[in-house]
């Protein structure tokens, strides 16, 4: 796993380094990867563990939530809670025919998603994001990620796996180099 820099732990995405990530995701391991709007910094976000070490490694607030990211609407979709609220099908399918892009939606949570996750809220933030990097990823994951930004809480966020290694390279298991992103600042959110 080569980089380019004087670095210690950018893996350029080839398959064997993304099959790498997947593994230290699924060990409960922290990843920098690459999205379309920023790095995020990864967790399997079905591990309580591994997702409280999101919070302790950027500083960031318990009561802060996470996004979740699904390899597609699909996947996003078994996050949410569709029960006795006829108007968020609708209203998700309008809002889900602009994935895959930088497109947050918040909306009811499924009782699988971990309440670490959502601060102790009843809604969840989920996204698909437009990477191919982070698409590949995602596929090899039987779980959805939870990624926020790769930095410290409060400081500029990270748009190339340099920044990542730079801010967080000592605590986290290895960034996955997608090269820069092209939007360079965070998804829009929306609540349904």
């Amino acid at each position: 796993m080569a980089c380019r820099w004087n670095c210690r732990v950018i893996a350029a995405a080839t398959d064997d380094a993304i099959r790498a990530a997947a593994d230290h995701l699924a060990a409960g391991d922290l990843v920098g990867v690459p999205t379309e709007t920023v790095y995020g910094l990864a967790a399997d976000a079905t591990d309580e563990t591994a997702v409280r070490k999101i919070f302790a490694v950027k500083g960031r607030p318990p009561t802060n939530p996470l996004i979740l990211h699904a390899v597609d609407a699909a996947a996003a979709a078994e996050l949410v809670d569709f029960s006795n609220r006829p108007w968020l099908g609708e209203s998700w399918d309008v809002a889900s025919g602009f994935w895959p892009g930088p497109l947050t939606v918040v909306v009811p949570r499924a009782r699988r998603v971990l309440s670490v996750v959502t601060a102790g809220r009843e809604t969840v933030a989920v996204r698909v994001p437009n990477h191919p990097v982070m698409t590949r990823l995602l596929g090899r994951c039987e779980f959805p990620i939870a990624a926020p930004s790769a930095n410290i809480s409060n400081y500029i966020s990270p748009t190339s796996a340099r920044h990542v290694d730079e801010g967080l390279g000592d605590r986290i298991a290895m960034v996955l180099d997608g090269g820069p992103c092209d939007v360079g600042v965070e998804s829009t959110i929306i609540e349904l």
